[in-house]
């Protein structure tokens, strides 16, 4: 059985998943063809099993919390978990599985920079932004900290993540101050 980070844990057992959608419908249920409950797929990212893994980003993170493209409410919650996770660096020796695989690490900060962009500019997605921000900002000093990874394509998913975060402010700011014609 996989070592699941406690911390990670907690955060994953305290959110009310059954009041929260994805992709797949309630995202404590087991949903389309299958697949796992979200909260049960973000903790196999844990997995001593290279499949479950690899289900867990395929189903977890790109079907349920973003399904084609979309972010759902549960969708923030699940970033807030995955950089819980990251934080304890229980992924960085992972690997994803499958053809082309990747530590699992650089799969989260590439799923963390996909619903970055995606919930800061689309709207029925701006609800769960100041979600994302906080969690962001709480752990910027872990997505920095992948900068210096050994893998060059996780140290690239963080700057980039850390890019995104950094201009969020500034975003905000000229957004603010920049009057319209009416």
């Amino acid at each position: 059985m996989p070592q699941i980070p406690s911390d990670f844990q907690e955060y994953i057992d305290s959110v009310p998943w059954e009041e929260l959608d994805d992709g797949y419908g309630n995202s404590a249920e087991i949903g389309t063809f299958g697949t796992l409950s979200l909260p049960t797929l973000l903790t196999n990212l844990c997995s001593d099993n290279e499949d479950e893994r690899l289900d867990a980003i395929n189903d977890g993170l790109w079907g349920r919390a973003s399904h084609q493209g979309s972010v759902y409410s549960a969708t923030a919650f699940a970033a807030k978990a995955l950089l819980i996770l990251l934080k304890t660096r229980a992924v960085t020796d992972l690997s994803s599985g499958g053809m082309g695989s990747h530590p699992v690490s650089y799969d989260i900060l590439r799923f963390l920079c996909h619903c970055w962009k995606f919930v800061q500019n689309t709207a029925n997605a701006k609800p769960y932004f100041p979600l994302f921000l906080n969690a962001a900002r709480e752990n910027i000093d872990t997505i920095i900290s992948y900068q210096s990874d050994s893998d060059p394509e996780v140290c690239n998913a963080a700057q980039l993540l850390s890019s995104y975060i950094a201009a969020a402010p500034i975003k905000e700011k000229i957004r603010r101050s920049t009057k319209f014609p009416e």
